[in-house]
């Protein structure tokens, strides 16, 4: 058990801080602009 927690622990963490930090920053970026001009007309047209 102690030995699973540690190396579970580290690459989870390892490989979600990573990813989610990535992900994060592109998506995140593309989503504000992305959702503001589509939510407007999205929601206008309909």
């Amino acid at each position: 058990m102690s030995i699973m927690i540690p190396p579970t622990s580290s690459t989870t963490a390892g490989a979600t801080q990573p990813t989610p930090k990535r992900i994060t920053a592109s998506p995140v970026s593309a989503i504000p602009p992305t959702v503001s001009p589509a939510s407007t007309p999205g929601a206008s047209t309909p």
